[in-house]
């Protein structure tokens, strides 16, 4: 954990990057407020608690979009 902290952040988990994927496929420059906290090296990514808490609401979003209007995007699925 120590070398993670080091690098200044947690990875982005992939649920996140796939939301962001999703949701520009799904419409082009919607990610544009959202990049900058649930993109590599965002503010969601500084400590754990606000990873875990990222992490639930890409899940949450992605999930929305793919029963949603991504359901027949292939980014999304």
């Amino acid at each position: 954990m120590l070398p993670l902290l080091a690098c200044g952040g947690i990875p982005q988990p992939e649920v996140c990057a796939q939301f962001l994927s999703c949701s520009e496929a799904v419409q082009p420059m919607s990610t544009k407020a959202t990049a900058p906290s649930y993109a590599p090296g965002g503010t969601c990514w500084q400590n754990a608690g606000d990873a875990a808490a990222c992490t639930e609401v890409c899940a949450n979003a992605l999930e929305a979009l793919v029963l949603g209007p991504g359901k027949s995007t292939p980014a999304c699925q």
